[in-house]
């Protein structure tokens, strides 16, 4: 296991030479920030990058993730994270799933609450890469090519968690929430990003 320092970017990509799935973190200001891309035909894109909170925020947009470690696991590419706003504690596991027809990347968030408060906010919280066409329904998004024709990736939610759009304009950024807030243990939101084979 490797642990992550001030200047440096840890990254996680599925093997595929062309249409794979990509997960970066780095460091921004006290915490971590991440993006999830994807290459097609060795060209890289970004598709969601994460928006972050600051240290004087209780319930900032994203957890805030302090430190950060990569692994394998059982030959999986792994990204571990922690941190905490408050007396909140937060992590995240994103995991890069390879079978023989293509790749997924996992990514699963969790809070263990320490304080109540009726305003909380749980989610992680992205940009949306205004290059690229995409349509969000409750439990899935899918990209489109600039054609809005072919479509390259989509997102699915698991039933833990939810999908919460700016209804405001530019409308550029998505939350993924949990459906359930859990005072007495870790509250849990995952996702799953996948390429589609051309």
């Amino acid at each position: 296991m490797s642990n992550s320092n001030a200047t440096e970017r840890i990254r996680i990509q599925s093997s595929q030479n062309s249409n794979a799935i990509l997960l970066e973190c780095w460091k921004h200001a006290d915490r971590y920030r991440h993006q999830i891309g994807c290459l097609i035909d060795g060209e890289q894109h970004i598709i969601l990058e994460s928006i972050e909170g600051t240290n004087n925020e209780i319930w900032p947009a994203s957890p805030p993730l302090q430190q950060v470690y990569q692994q394998q696991i059982e030959n999986d590419p792994v990204i571990l994270a922690v941190g905490m706003a408050g007396k909140n504690h937060y992590s995240m596991s994103a995991r890069i799933c390879e079978y023989q027809s293509g790749s997924f990347l996992k990514l699963e968030m969790a809070c263990l609450l320490k304080q109540n408060d009726p305003n909380r906010f749980l989610g992680t919280t992205y940009r949306l890469n205004p290059a690229f066409c995409c349509k969000a329904e409750d439990d899935s998004i899918q990209w489109f090519h600039a054609d809005k024709i072919k479509k390259f990736a989509t997102l699915e939610v698991e039933n833990c968690a939810r999908i919460k759009q700016n209804s405001n304009p530019p409308n550029d950024e998505i939350a993924f929430v949990p459906s359930a807030i859990l005072e007495d243990k870790p509250t849990q939101w995952s996702y799953l990003v996948r390429i589609v084979n051309p």
